[in-house]
């Protein structure tokens, strides 16, 4: 049996009446673009004679007629020539006629018209319900080779989005989406959703989202090699931190199994980026630490590893502790019903213990390997020596900020008989009725009343389908009856099923 896969669209003209001459040519040149694409042969829907159907639900079919529609549908032919007004009067009469006259022919002819249409004689928009179907011809089911039946859908509707776009002359960009801005012509504005496009346009968003993954990591980069003054540590830092996602994801699939990994995993990269970048500091002021406190001998290799055991001693025990409670924390999600939110938790859990372990494993080999960072080392020794701790480019403003200002601030005491510290009590204080006003506006919180929507407000498709239930008089299967079958089953079982494979063998 075969299902339809729906596409509504949607035309919509001035305040007046949208049905004349002009704008129903280009309402004909937009609908055009779904059929016209050579890949429509491949996706549409059968009749009974094995070639395209005609579209029952086409506004265009309604006033050009079914035979003509028919051409372009199954052939692809057909041009747009502007109606004559008295035939397009004559057809939006026998509609309003029709609607008024039974409950089943205003169900048919209200899908076309807005609210109020049918009693005021007049509508400024209009729409089309599109289908193709599903499954496709030489497939059995819509789980047969599912992925080569998506491709073959994909490839239609990448055609006919170029289609429009070349149409009203919009193209997306790395940086813009054609959806931000109205698509219009002669009067008339476009706009329509399938689930397919919506797609296509959320993978673009996450091209756009991973400028700023991009950037995050550089901004990273930036600040490890502020911090430490070396570039090939900074390398080193970022290789190992970026390292830590793929060899998690491999424990997490080989040894654990769990296939699932969605875009919620994703953010276990800011995670790595803000633990490791932490992480990477404390066994570099640890090594540099150990050039004050561990004396060198008269063996280099020997004061080497000295210092190295030192830093690796120090940065262990110090690391340890929140890396720990880090993935305790975010292990705790293991424990909830939602399968995403629930192996986002391991996932992130794991790439905790995973950057802990590269961290003590990769980088110590790298501090000794790296030639540059040595020569940095031996530069900076000068400058640092006699100094328990030190820093570099610009981190030294840092510390007279808290020397000079922050510590005068804390301390301050009008009264030169009382020692007691009054900027910090107010200090104190001011955080504390920070922290009961936030904790009071946190008690009016509510959760979400409604779905949240994945595009912007100005986007084409954010609140189109409650436009396409609210806006008009009919919905397009109003003029069905609805009728509810129950039954019951006997034994119902989960064999060969992964919970983490939710769309397979359900």
């Amino acid at each position: 049996p075969y299902m339809l896969l729906e596409t509504f669209v949607e035309y919509t003209g001035p305040n007046d009446h949208i049905f004349t001459p002009e704008r129903l040519q280009q309402i004909c040149e937009m609908e055009a673009s779904f059929y016209r694409p050579a890949e429509y042969q491949d996706v549409c829907v059968l009749d009974e004679d094995g070639q395209c159907a005609i579209p029952p639900l086409s506004i265009v079919g309604q006033f050009y007629g079914h035979s003509w529609l028919a051409g372009l549908v199954r052939n692809g032919t057909g041009t747009c020539d502007m109606l004559e007004t008295a035939e397009v009067e004559a057809t939006w009469r026998s509609m309003i006629t029709a609607a008024n006259a039974t409950a089943m022919d205003f169900s048919k002819y209200g899908m076309f018209m807005e609210k109020g249409g049918v009693a005021a004689g007049a509508t400024s928009k209009t729409r089309s319900l599109l289908s193709v179907g599903q499954p496709l011809e030489g497939f059995a089911s819509t789980r047969d080779r599912t992925a080569r039946q998506e491709k073959t859908y994909q490839a239609y509707f990448e055609a006919v989005e170029q289609y429009l776009w070349d149409h009203f002359g919009v193209d997306s960009t790395f940086f813009q989406s054609a959806y931000l801005a109205p698509w219009r012509r002669g009067g008339v504005e476009f706009r329509f959703m399938t689930w397919l496009v919506r797609r296509l346009e959320l993978l673009r968003m996450q091209m756009m989202d991973s400028l700023f993954m991009l950037c995050t990591i550089v901004f990273v980069s930036f600040l490890i090699r502020l911090h430490t003054g070396s570039s090939a540590y900074a390398c080193a830092a970022m290789t190992q931190i970026l390292m830590s996602i793929p060899a998690t994801a491999f424990v997490y699939r080989i040894l654990f199994r769990i296939e699932y990994f969605g875009l919620l995993h994703l953010c276990s990269i800011f995670l790595v980026l803000g633990i490791g970048a932490d992480d990477n500091f404390v066994l570099f002021d640890a090594w540099r630490q150990a050039r004050t406190d561990v004396p060198a001998v008269d063996d280099s290799n020997e004061t080497t590893l000295r210092r190295l055991l030192y830093a690796f001693a120090r940065t262990m025990d110090a690391v340890f502790s929140t890396s720990l409670t880090t993935a305790l924390a975010f292990l705790c999600m293991g424990f909830s019903p939602i399968m995403p939110v629930r192996t986002f938790g391991i996932f992130a859990a794991m790439v905790v213990v995973c950057n802990y372990v590269m961290v003590l494993t990769l980088i110590p080999t790298c501090m000794v390997l790296c030639e540059g960072f040595q020569d940095w080392f031996r530069h900076a020794n000068k400058a640092t020596e006699g100094k328990s701790t030190g820093s570099t480019c610009g981190v030294p403003s840092i510390v007279s900020f808290f020397e000079d200002r922050y510590l005068s601030i804390m301390s301050w005491n009008p009264s030169s008989t009382n020692s007691t510290p009054i900027g910090a009590w107010l200090s104190a204080l001011c955080f504390l009725a920070l922290g009961v006003f936030l904790g009071h506006r946190c008690l009016h919180l509510e959760m979400p009343r409604e779905q949240e929507d994945a595009f912007s407000t100005k986007h084409m498709f954010t609140g189109f389908p409650q436009d396409m239930s609210d806006n008009y008089e009919a919905a397009p299967g109003a003029y069905y009856s609805k009728v509810f079958y129950t039954f019951g089953v006997g034994t119902l079982g989960k064999h060969n099923y992964n919970e983490y494979e939710p769309d397979y063998k359900r």
